[in-house]
């Protein structure tokens, strides 16, 4: 296709990355296309919008050359379940995109898709968590039939890593392309590095109860801990909250805006994960790109943490974890090992001047 390209991102929950007065909670998810679409209106050649919930905002807004559209409240009531999928359409339909990207599974997915379907648009779906790749999404949530509709009816799928290329395929019978997660890697200024780190959204398989454990075993290091509320796991933040005062040596955070985050980062030691299970999480770049090394419990997508050096990997043992940190705080020869590897692993890797590139050429194949 000669000229331009009109692309539509929808992140449904994506509105306070562009605001961050806004409230609304994030994941990485909303940030990968945040990223992607803030790389992608750079380029005159495409037009970028973005869908995201109706949070009180102007029907558009423009936010540095991108186009945000508002969609359909996130509020569960009977009007989202019979009205969301009409306001969603009629969205689409005024902005007319030539390609749609989103990411995060959900109702609107299969929207998504049969939109694209109607209209003769191209429709990219993009993973956002191995439980995307397998059948966990389809089989345990009520919206799974659009889910898998999505999956089998989108023009291209993108995945975040090899392995969840390879479960698609295994599980889907799709074939998808790799595209990983990209942020704007810059040289890292020495900084004095102050504690241990631990980001995640408040919900069971993160397991933030390992990292306070840590904490009571660690007590002459100091923790920092980020974990924004959500709505279905409050008992679990007041717990951790109320454990957490408990201890001296951490501090928990409830929340702290997207475009402040990096400062943790940059000071932290060590990033800490304690997940059952996950994507690729931005929290591990975020790390790298700073010179934090990677220290993760179950986690370790693509073997990347092991084969580029970029921190230590427990195989899901809670001893090989004390043991993983206590050599990391006291080895310094490795440290610095881990820390200059990290930073090599993002730039070649994860840099977005790179994958947008990649993303561009995909967008392209499929306008023609």
């Amino acid at each position: 296709m000669d000229g331009i390209v009109k692309v539509c991102f929808v992140s449904i929950r994506a509105y306070p990355l562009f605001d961050p007065k806004c409230r609304l909670n994030h994941g990485g998810a909303e940030v990968d296309l945040y990223n992607y679409a803030q790389e992608l209106v750079k380029d005159k050649k495409y037009i970028v919008s973005f869908m995201v919930a109706d949070v009180g905002q102007d029907l558009i807004e423009q936010y540095n050359g991108i186009k945000l559209i508002k969609s359909f409240s996130l509020k569960k009531n009977i009007k989202k379940i019979f009205f969301g999928p009409i306001l969603l359409h009629l969205a689409l339909k005024r902005e007319d995109p030539d390609i749609i990207i989103s990411e995060a599974a959900g109702f609107e997915t299969g929207i998504l898709c049969l939109y694209s379907r109607i209209y003769r648009k191209k429709f990219i779906y993009r993973t956002a968590h191995i439980n995307d790749c397998n059948k966990m999404r389809i089989k345990s949530k009520w919206w799974g039939f659009s889910y898998a509709y999505a999956l089998h009816g989108s023009d291209l799928i993108l995945t975040q890593t090899t392995e969840q290329k390879r479960l698609i395929k295994e599980n889907h019978n799709k074939f998808a392309i790799v595209l990983k997660n990209a942020y704007n890697i810059q040289n890292v200024h020495e900084t004095k590095k102050e504690y241990i780190l631990w980001v995640s959204r408040c919900v069971y398989w993160k397991r933030p109860e390992i990292f306070l454990k840590l904490a009571r075993e660690f007590l002459k290091e100091k923790f920092i801990m980020i974990m924004p509320k959500t709505r279905t796991h409050r008992s679990l933040w007041n717990a951790i909250s109320a454990e957490g005062k408990k201890l001296d040596n951490l501090e928990l955070i409830e929340k702290v805006p997207f475009k402040e985050i990096n400062e943790y980062f940059k000071r932290a030691k060590l990033f800490v994960n304690t997940s059952k299970y996950e994507g690729f999480p931005n929290t591990f770049i975020q790390a790298a790109m700073n010179k934090t090394p990677v220290l993760s419990l179950s986690v370790n997508p693509d073997s990347f943490i092991t084969n580029h050096g970029c921190g230590l990997y427990s195989n899901n043992e809670y001893g090989n974890l004390v043991q993983n940190l206590q050599r990391l705080l006291e080895d310094h020869n490795f440290y610095t090992a881990c820390s200059n590897k990290s930073f090599e692993y993002a730039l070649k890797h994860h840099d977005l001047k790179k994958i947008i590139e990649e993303l561009k050429e995909v967008i392209l194949k499929l306008a023609d």
